[in-house]
């Protein structure tokens, strides 16, 4: 996976959806196998986390609703 600069990736759903992958990305879990690179740098060497805007939380979501009706029923949010 590549995100580009100016780029936005967000993994919005219920367990499962992608938030331990985050995790991963963020440093946060450490990896077994594999490769995660952030802005040109080795996770855990050498990141510059001031550039890297993260939000890791507890899942959260309307189940009646659908993926698109939560993101904007969070986009309406005064939080």
């Amino acid at each position: 996976m590549r995100v580009r600069a100016g780029e936005v990736l967000a993994l919005v759903g219920l367990n499962g959806a992608g938030k331990t992958l985050m995790r991963m990305i963020l440093g946060m879990v450490r990896l077994d196998a594999g490769r995660v690179h952030v802005l040109g740098a080795p996770v855990g060497r050498g990141v510059d986390w001031s550039r890297v805007g993260h939000l890791v939380e507890s899942p959260f979501g309307y189940p009646e609703l659908t993926v698109r009706e939560n993101l904007s029923a969070a986009a309406r949010s005064p939080w």
